[in-house]
C-alpha cells in the first residue's frame, strides 16, 4: 500500500510539472501581423502592465529600457489612459496590454492596442513571467526593424 501511495505521489507531482511547463501555443488563425508603424519614430509606447505595485512598474521598465531602446513608459492595470496625461492619441498611438489568464496556472499574454484605429492585435506571445515576455517581446521587435 505504502509503495501504491508513493507511485501515485511521483505520477501526481510528474503531471503537475508537466503541466506547469506546458508550451502555451495560441492558434495562428487568432494572430495578426502586428501594426506597420509600431516600431516608427514618433511614437511613444505605452506598456500596462497586470499589477499596481510600483516595484512591478520599475522591473518592467528597467526590462523595457535595456531591451527595447524605443521611447515608452509603463503604467499599472488601474491608470486609465485615456484620462491622463497620455490621452494624446497621437504620440501615445500603441499600448502594450498584458492580460493574464487562468487556466490552472496563471499565463499572461501580450497584445497591441493601437488606439488610432481602435483594434486589438494578438502578438502571440504567452509565458508565465511577464518579465521574461516583455524581454522576449522588445527583442523579437528589435529584430523586425
Amino acid at each position: 500500500m505504502r509503495k501504491l501511495y508513493l507511485l501515485l505521489a511521483v505520477t501526481f507531482s510528474l503531471c503537475l510539472s508537466s503541466q506547469i511547463n506546458a508550451q502555451v501555443n495560441v492558434p495562428s488563425k487568432y494572430l495578426e501581423p502586428l501594426p506597420a508603424d509600431l516600431t516608427k519614430d514618433g511614437y511613444v509606447l505605452i506598456v500596462k502592465i497586470p499589477f499596481t505595485a510600483d516595484k512591478f512598474v520599475r522591473e518592467a521598465a528597467s526590462v523595457m529600457e535595456k531591451h527595447y531602446g524605443k521611447p515608452f513608459i509603463v503604467i499599472p492595470h488601474n491608470m486609465p489612459v485615456a484620462d491622463s496625461a497620455y490621452k494624446d492619441e497621437t504620440k501615445y498611438r500603441f499600448v502594450l496590454r498584458c492580460e493574464i489568464y487562468d487556466q490552472g496556472v496563471p499565463i499572461k499574454m501580450l497584445s497591441v492596442f493601437d488606439r488610432k484605429y481602435h483594434k486589438k492585435y494578438e502578438t502571440g506571445m504567452v509565458d508565465y513571467d511577464l518579465m521574461a515576455l516583455l524581454k522576449k517581446w522588445a527583442n523579437r521587435l528589435n529584430k523586425s526593424e
